[in-house]
């Protein structure tokens, strides 16, 4: 991967996510041709995963305004998403037995880091033993969550 395309990804994705998770996030982002917006606040969902269609790739969204932590937990689950499409298409639940099994297989991934603070890492880890639709429905998660919220800035960061 060209050094100057990966260092713009880092820096653009660095306020948004823990240190230590960034590069594992921008190879991923790389390795699928992701399109990442960070957008605005929205109501009702804190991402989505659209997969490639009308000549556009892999999409995901992730509302800016969310803590780094939860901002990390949003995009792994929309990755979680990505990797389901890739496996399976669209012959499987959407929140199903194969993507909780992706989604624990992507958070593992940063299993033995120092990334989640002890409250937000001993949530996530009952948590992901049966991850739901959305970590929203986990108030023990989201509890641990906000502590740490403070809201950034909208924008897109592209890997090509």
């Amino acid at each position: 991967m060209n050094n100057s395309l990966q260092e713009k990804l880092i820096s653009q994705l660095h306020p948004y996510v823990p240190d230590d998770s960034v590069h594992i996030l921008v190879a991923w982002i790389v390795k699928y041709g992701i399109q990442l917006s960070i957008t605005r606040s929205r109501k009702t969902i804190l991402g989505d995963y659209r997969w490639p269609q009308n000549g556009k790739g892999h999409r995901i969204t992730v509302n800016g305004d969310l803590n780094r932590y939860a901002f990390l937990i949003t995009f792994v689950h929309e990755m979680a998403h990505l990797i389901t499409w890739q496996l399976y298409r669209n012959k499987v639940l959407s929140h199903g037995k194969e993507w909780k099994q992706e989604f624990r297989k992507l958070m593992n991934e940063f299993a033995g880091r120092r990334i989640f603070p002890l409250a937000v890492k001993t949530a996530m880890k009952n948590h992901i033993v049966k991850p739901s639709f959305t970590h929203c429905m986990d108030k023990d998660l989201m509890q641990a969550l906000s502590k740490y919220d403070e809201p950034v800035n909208s924008i897109t960061v592209r890997a090509g």
